[in-house]
Protein backbone atom coordinates (compact mmCIF):
# COMPACT_ATOMS: atom_id res chain seq x y z
CA UNK A 1 0.00 0.00 0.00
CA UNK A 2 2.68 2.54 0.95
CA UNK A 3 4.47 1.44 -2.17
CA UNK A 4 1.67 1.99 -4.12
CA UNK A 5 1.26 5.81 -2.74
CA UNK A 6 4.56 6.52 -3.38
CA UNK A 7 4.49 5.37 -7.03
CA UNK A 8 1.54 7.82 -7.21
CA UNK A 9 3.37 10.44 -5.28
CA UNK A 10 5.87 10.23 -8.14
CA UNK A 11 3.39 9.84 -11.46
CA UNK A 12 1.54 12.98 -10.19
CA UNK A 13 4.35 15.59 -8.73
CA UNK A 14 7.55 14.21 -10.23
CA UNK A 15 7.17 12.97 -13.62
CA UNK A 16 5.43 16.08 -14.50
CA UNK A 17 7.59 17.91 -12.91
CA UNK A 18 10.62 16.58 -15.32
CA UNK A 19 8.56 16.46 -17.92
CA UNK A 20 7.60 20.48 -17.86
CA UNK A 21 10.93 21.40 -17.07
CA UNK A 22 12.64 19.66 -19.56
CA UNK A 23 9.89 20.92 -21.75
CA UNK A 24 10.05 24.56 -20.48
CA UNK A 25 13.28 25.08 -20.96
CA UNK A 26 13.83 23.62 -24.49
CA UNK A 27 10.74 25.57 -26.28
CA UNK A 28 11.26 28.50 -24.70
CA UNK A 29 14.92 28.32 -25.42
CA UNK A 30 14.05 27.30 -29.33
CA UNK A 31 11.76 30.31 -29.55
CA UNK A 32 14.66 32.88 -28.10
CA UNK A 33 16.61 32.01 -30.71
CA UNK A 34 14.71 31.78 -33.45
CA UNK A 35 12.29 35.12 -32.91
CA UNK A 36 14.67 37.18 -30.85
CA UNK A 37 18.37 36.16 -32.04
CA UNK A 38 17.76 34.76 -35.64
CA UNK A 39 14.68 36.71 -37.06
CA UNK A 40 15.04 39.42 -34.55
CA UNK A 41 11.08 40.22 -34.88
CA UNK A 42 11.49 42.04 -31.57
CA UNK A 43 13.37 44.07 -29.61
CA UNK A 44 12.95 43.41 -26.28
CA UNK A 45 15.22 44.01 -23.00
CA UNK A 46 17.76 41.11 -22.19
CA UNK A 47 15.85 41.40 -18.59
CA UNK A 48 12.58 40.33 -19.78
CA UNK A 49 13.91 37.73 -21.90
CA UNK A 50 16.30 36.40 -19.59
CA UNK A 51 14.74 36.70 -15.98
CA UNK A 52 10.75 37.55 -16.13
CA UNK A 53 10.32 35.25 -19.02
CA UNK A 54 10.92 32.61 -17.29
CA UNK A 55 9.59 33.64 -13.53
CA UNK A 56 6.38 34.18 -15.78
CA UNK A 57 6.54 30.76 -17.13
CA UNK A 58 7.47 29.23 -14.22
CA UNK A 59 4.54 31.14 -12.43
CA UNK A 60 2.36 29.93 -14.90
CA UNK A 61 3.33 25.82 -14.86
CA UNK A 62 2.52 26.14 -10.85
CA UNK A 63 -1.11 27.28 -11.37
CA UNK A 64 -1.63 25.45 -13.95
CA UNK A 65 -0.21 22.10 -13.47
CA UNK A 66 0.31 21.83 -9.82
CA UNK A 67 -1.59 24.04 -7.45
CA UNK A 68 -3.86 21.22 -7.35
CA UNK A 69 -1.28 18.63 -7.23
CA UNK A 70 0.06 19.91 -4.20
CA UNK A 71 -3.10 19.11 -2.26
CA UNK A 72 -2.39 15.39 -2.02
CA UNK A 73 0.12 15.95 0.35
CA UNK A 74 -0.34 16.40 3.79
CA UNK A 75 1.16 19.76 4.22
CA UNK A 76 -0.48 21.03 7.35
CA UNK A 77 2.13 22.74 10.19
CA UNK A 78 2.09 24.97 13.10
CA UNK A 79 4.89 26.92 11.91
CA UNK A 80 5.51 26.64 9.11
CA UNK A 81 3.48 27.57 6.43
CA UNK A 82 4.60 24.44 3.86
CA UNK A 83 2.42 25.24 0.70
CA UNK A 84 3.97 28.72 0.32
CA UNK A 85 7.54 27.09 0.77
CA UNK A 86 6.19 23.91 -1.67
CA UNK A 87 5.05 26.79 -3.98
CA UNK A 88 8.31 28.64 -3.65
CA UNK A 89 10.29 25.71 -4.33
CA UNK A 90 8.66 24.46 -7.72
CA UNK A 91 8.41 27.87 -8.63
CA UNK A 92 12.58 28.61 -8.35
CA UNK A 93 13.17 24.87 -9.50
CA UNK A 94 11.81 25.54 -12.92
CA UNK A 95 12.92 29.31 -12.88
CA UNK A 96 16.81 28.89 -12.44
CA UNK A 97 18.17 26.32 -15.21
CA UNK A 98 15.96 28.57 -17.37
CA UNK A 99 17.15 31.21 -16.42
CA UNK A 100 20.57 30.33 -16.65
CA UNK A 101 19.84 29.12 -20.56
CA UNK A 102 18.69 32.13 -22.01
CA UNK A 103 22.01 34.00 -20.44
CA UNK A 104 24.35 31.22 -21.98
CA UNK A 105 22.24 31.30 -25.40
CA UNK A 106 23.30 34.47 -27.09
CA UNK A 107 26.56 33.90 -25.91
CA UNK A 108 27.29 30.27 -27.65
CA UNK A 109 25.38 31.57 -30.60
CA UNK A 110 27.10 34.65 -30.99
CA UNK A 111 30.01 34.78 -33.85
CA UNK A 112 33.06 36.80 -33.81
CA UNK A 113 33.63 39.02 -36.64
CA UNK A 114 37.50 39.85 -37.86
CA UNK A 115 37.78 43.26 -38.69
CA UNK A 116 40.96 44.80 -40.32
CA UNK A 117 39.71 48.00 -39.90
CA UNK A 118 36.32 49.53 -38.27
CA UNK A 119 35.33 50.80 -41.81
CA UNK A 120 34.68 47.24 -42.58
CA UNK A 121 31.85 46.48 -40.39
CA UNK A 122 29.26 47.69 -42.76
CA UNK A 123 30.60 45.13 -44.98
CA UNK A 124 29.43 42.28 -42.38
CA UNK A 125 26.32 41.08 -41.01
CA UNK A 126 25.86 42.92 -37.62
CA UNK A 127 27.55 40.52 -35.08
CA UNK A 128 27.73 40.25 -31.30
CA UNK A 129 31.19 39.95 -31.05
CA UNK A 130 33.93 41.70 -33.01
CA UNK A 131 37.88 41.81 -33.07
CA UNK A 132 39.84 44.80 -34.50
CA UNK A 133 43.13 44.59 -35.98
CA UNK A 134 43.22 49.02 -36.94
CA UNK A 135 41.33 51.57 -35.97
CA UNK A 136 41.65 55.77 -33.77
CA UNK A 137 39.58 57.28 -31.31
CA UNK A 138 38.62 60.22 -31.76
CA UNK A 139 39.11 61.43 -28.25
CA UNK A 140 37.51 65.16 -29.24
CA UNK A 141 34.52 64.08 -29.29
CA UNK A 142 33.48 62.06 -26.76
CA UNK A 143 30.42 61.58 -24.97
CA UNK A 144 29.74 61.34 -20.98
CA UNK A 145 26.57 60.50 -19.85
CA UNK A 146 26.46 59.99 -15.49
CA UNK A 147 24.45 58.30 -13.47
CA UNK A 148 23.24 57.58 -9.72
CA UNK A 149 21.28 54.82 -8.31
CA UNK A 150 20.36 53.94 -5.00
CA UNK A 151 19.93 49.98 -3.60
CA UNK A 152 21.00 47.70 -1.58
CA UNK A 153 19.47 46.45 1.87
CA UNK A 154 17.18 49.25 2.72
CA UNK A 155 18.75 51.60 0.44
CA UNK A 156 22.21 51.59 1.78
CA UNK A 157 24.05 51.73 -1.34
CA UNK A 158 24.69 54.67 -3.41
CA UNK A 159 26.38 54.12 -6.76
CA UNK A 160 28.00 56.58 -9.08
CA UNK A 161 28.08 55.55 -12.63
CA UNK A 162 30.32 57.05 -15.20
CA UNK A 163 29.67 56.10 -19.11
CA UNK A 164 32.25 57.39 -21.56
CA UNK A 165 31.58 56.55 -25.50
CA UNK A 166 34.80 57.12 -27.81
CA UNK A 167 34.07 57.50 -31.57
CA UNK A 168 36.20 54.71 -33.46
CA UNK A 169 37.57 56.33 -36.69
CA UNK A 170 39.85 54.32 -39.48
CA UNK A 171 43.22 55.69 -37.41
CA UNK A 172 43.84 58.50 -35.85
CA UNK A 173 44.43 60.95 -38.40
CA UNK A 174 41.25 60.19 -39.99
CA UNK A 175 37.94 61.47 -37.92
CA UNK A 176 35.52 62.38 -40.27
CA UNK A 177 33.06 58.95 -39.83
CA UNK A 178 32.45 57.17 -36.97
CA UNK A 179 31.50 53.59 -37.67
CA UNK A 180 31.01 52.30 -34.03
CA UNK A 181 31.82 53.22 -30.02
CA UNK A 182 34.00 52.26 -27.83
CA UNK A 183 32.36 51.77 -24.66
CA UNK A 184 33.94 52.23 -21.12
CA UNK A 185 32.06 52.34 -17.84
CA UNK A 186 33.11 53.59 -14.75
CA UNK A 187 31.95 53.20 -11.14
CA UNK A 188 32.36 53.36 -7.69
CA UNK A 189 29.74 52.04 -4.58
CA UNK A 190 29.69 54.07 -1.48
CA UNK A 191 27.57 54.30 1.42
CA UNK A 192 24.56 56.20 1.22
CA UNK A 193 24.31 57.19 4.61
CA UNK A 194 27.13 60.42 3.32
CA UNK A 195 26.57 63.51 3.57
CA UNK A 196 26.19 65.53 0.11
CA UNK A 197 29.31 67.02 -0.12
CA UNK A 198 30.88 63.18 0.27
CA UNK A 199 29.15 61.69 -2.18
CA UNK A 200 30.18 64.58 -4.44
CA UNK A 201 33.63 64.39 -3.11
CA UNK A 202 33.31 60.50 -4.52
CA UNK A 203 31.75 61.73 -7.67
CA UNK A 204 34.87 64.08 -8.68
CA UNK A 205 37.10 61.50 -7.43
CA UNK A 206 35.62 58.90 -9.33
CA UNK A 207 35.50 61.80 -12.33
CA UNK A 208 39.40 62.62 -12.10
CA UNK A 209 40.29 58.80 -12.67
CA UNK A 210 38.13 59.26 -15.98
CA UNK A 211 39.88 62.18 -17.06
CA UNK A 212 43.12 60.66 -16.52
CA UNK A 213 42.51 57.77 -18.42
CA UNK A 214 41.33 59.67 -21.47
CA UNK A 215 43.99 62.06 -21.68
CA UNK A 216 46.83 58.61 -21.48
CA UNK A 217 44.94 56.08 -21.79
CA UNK A 218 44.74 54.27 -25.60
CA UNK A 219 41.88 51.76 -25.14
CA UNK A 220 43.78 49.07 -27.35
CA UNK A 221 44.38 46.75 -24.69
CA UNK A 222 41.64 44.25 -25.26
CA UNK A 223 40.97 40.83 -27.37
CA UNK A 224 37.84 41.36 -28.31
CA UNK A 225 35.13 43.74 -28.38
CA UNK A 226 31.43 42.79 -27.86
CA UNK A 227 28.04 45.00 -28.57
CA UNK A 228 26.70 46.79 -26.07
CA UNK A 229 23.30 44.00 -24.52
CA UNK A 230 19.80 45.61 -24.98
CA UNK A 231 19.49 46.26 -21.54
CA UNK A 232 20.15 49.22 -18.16
CA UNK A 233 23.77 49.82 -19.86
CA UNK A 234 23.15 49.70 -23.10
CA UNK A 235 20.76 52.29 -22.72
CA UNK A 236 23.20 54.03 -21.09
CA UNK A 237 26.01 53.79 -23.26
CA UNK A 238 23.76 55.16 -26.26
CA UNK A 239 22.39 57.93 -23.94
CA UNK A 240 26.30 59.22 -23.27
CA UNK A 241 26.00 59.44 -27.36
CA UNK A 242 23.80 62.45 -27.09
CA UNK A 243 27.01 64.45 -25.45
CA UNK A 244 28.89 63.35 -28.26
CA UNK A 245 28.55 66.70 -29.88
CA UNK A 246 29.91 65.52 -33.08
CA UNK A 247 27.98 62.43 -33.40
CA UNK A 248 25.17 62.93 -31.54
CA UNK A 249 22.59 61.42 -33.57
CA UNK A 250 24.69 58.69 -34.89
CA UNK A 251 23.13 55.06 -34.44
CA UNK A 252 26.10 53.16 -34.47
CA UNK A 253 26.69 50.67 -32.43
CA UNK A 254 28.86 50.50 -28.72
CA UNK A 255 31.48 47.95 -28.46
CA UNK A 256 32.76 46.71 -25.09
CA UNK A 257 36.46 46.11 -24.52
CA UNK A 258 37.04 42.30 -23.49
CA UNK A 259 40.39 41.37 -21.73
CA UNK A 260 39.38 37.81 -21.58
CA UNK A 261 39.95 34.74 -24.25
CA UNK A 262 37.04 34.95 -26.50
CA UNK A 263 36.78 31.33 -25.83
CA UNK A 264 36.61 31.80 -22.00
CA UNK A 265 33.35 33.86 -22.42
CA UNK A 266 30.88 30.78 -21.74
CA UNK A 267 32.24 30.14 -18.12
CA UNK A 268 30.37 27.61 -16.75
CA UNK A 269 27.33 28.36 -17.35
CA UNK A 270 26.52 24.99 -19.50
CA UNK A 271 27.76 22.74 -16.96
CA UNK A 272 25.22 25.17 -14.28
CA UNK A 273 22.19 24.44 -16.22
CA UNK A 274 22.55 20.54 -15.69
CA UNK A 275 23.43 21.59 -11.96
CA UNK A 276 20.92 23.54 -11.24
CA UNK A 277 18.47 20.86 -12.46
CA UNK A 278 19.31 18.66 -11.06
CA UNK A 279 19.63 20.07 -7.12
CA UNK A 280 16.24 21.30 -8.16
CA UNK A 281 14.89 18.11 -8.95
CA UNK A 282 16.13 16.01 -6.11
CA UNK A 283 15.01 18.74 -3.52
CA UNK A 284 11.64 18.26 -5.25
CA UNK A 285 12.09 14.42 -5.29
CA UNK A 286 12.55 14.75 -1.05
CA UNK A 287 9.37 17.28 -0.51
CA UNK A 288 7.07 14.64 -2.62
CA UNK A 289 8.40 11.70 -0.58
CA UNK A 290 8.43 12.71 2.74
CA UNK A 291 5.41 14.08 3.32
CA UNK A 292 2.35 11.56 3.71
CA UNK A 293 -0.45 11.49 0.72
CA UNK A 294 -4.34 12.93 1.65
CA UNK A 295 -6.38 9.99 0.17
CA UNK A 296 -9.10 12.26 -0.02
CA UNK A 297 -7.71 14.74 -2.46
CA UNK A 298 -6.00 11.99 -3.91
CA UNK A 299 -9.22 10.59 -4.91
CA UNK A 300 -10.55 13.93 -6.05
CA UNK A 301 -8.05 14.62 -7.77
CA UNK A 302 -8.66 10.79 -9.40
CA UNK A 303 -11.89 11.29 -9.92
CA UNK A 304 -11.36 14.42 -11.50
CA UNK A 305 -8.35 12.82 -13.89
CA UNK A 306 -10.64 10.22 -14.37
CA UNK A 307 -13.71 12.05 -15.96
CA UNK A 308 -11.57 14.23 -18.40
CA UNK A 309 -9.80 11.16 -19.53
CA UNK A 310 -13.15 9.24 -20.28
CA UNK A 311 -14.37 13.31 -21.89
CA UNK A 312 -11.31 12.83 -24.36
CA UNK A 313 -12.23 9.06 -25.17
CA UNK A 314 -15.75 9.93 -26.10
CA UNK A 315 -14.27 12.85 -27.93
CA UNK A 316 -11.95 10.82 -30.12
CA UNK A 317 -14.45 8.31 -30.53
CA UNK A 318 -16.90 10.29 -32.06
CA UNK A 319 -14.37 11.66 -34.08
CA UNK A 320 -13.42 8.80 -35.73
CA UNK A 321 -17.06 7.64 -36.28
Amino acid sequence: MKSDLTVKKLNTLFIPYLLISIGLCTVYTFLHWLLIIKLELFSIKDSIIEIFGPLGLSLLAYLVFFMRRIKILRLKSQNVKLPSLYWAVIWLSLSVPNIIAQSYLPKVVGKLTRLHNISDIDKHIPSKYYSLDKFGIDKNNIGINTFYSIGGKNSSDYSIYIYVVFPIVGNKEDSTKCKAFLGIKYFKCISNRLSAREKEENYNSLLAICQYEIAHNTFDDFTYLEKTHNNYDGKRYKDAIHFCSKYNKSSAPVLIPQKGAFEDRLGNQLAWIFISFAIGSVVWLLMILVPKVNHTELKRFESRSNKLNLSSSKKNFDLLT
